[in-house]
């Protein structure tokens, strides 16, 4: 299992601030021995220090904003999904006879498809759309369909909820 994104931030924040510690202290030895390298220890962790004050509000907001993106991904492909599996439907049921060609309803049937199976999928919402898909690959019947679709478009927001 991967560590969080604020867990590996901070270990690599410590191991920064050391090796700076560690460069002010080698840079103080080099001009007045003992005394220099603990002078420039000290310069150094202070900086260190301040910046992590300085900066740590700005770090929070950033990763917040990482999540919230990684949230809007999740519900814009499932918005897709659903758009998708609709012009999916409009294609094998269309309301005008001859109004859709074969080309044109295989395509539409396979980027359905493809959207259902996209990872950035809650996985309620792709067992909800394949289910939409295979109702709507039977073809048969109208309330089944209607039902689907709709269980469909609940999952989407039962996920979007629990995001």
């Amino acid at each position: 299992m991967m560590p969080s994104l604020v867990l590996r931030l901070y270990v690599k924040i410590v191991l920064i601030a050391a090796c700076m510690v560690l460069g002010g202290a080698c840079l103080g030895f080099s001009f007045w021995w003992w005394r220099g390298a603990v002078v420039g220890a000290s310069l150094m962790a202070l900086l260190v220090g301040a910046l992590v004050l300085f900066s740590r509000r700005r770090t929070l907001m950033l990763l917040g904003a990482d999540a919230a993106e990684a949230q809007g991904s999740a519900e814009g492909a499932a918005d897709a999904a659903v758009i998708g599996i609709f012009l999916y439907q409009a294609a094998v049921d269309p309301l005008t006879p001859g109004g859709v060609s074969e080309e044109e309803r295989a395509a539409r049937r396979s980027r359905a498809y493809q959207i259902a199976a996209s990872e950035a999928l809650p996985r309620k919402v792709q067992v909800s759309a394949a289910a939409a898909l295979e109702v709507l690959d039977e073809g048969q019947d109208d309330e089944r369909a209607q039902a689907a679709l709709e269980a469909l478009v609940r999952s989407v927001y039962e996920s979007r909820a629990n995001l």
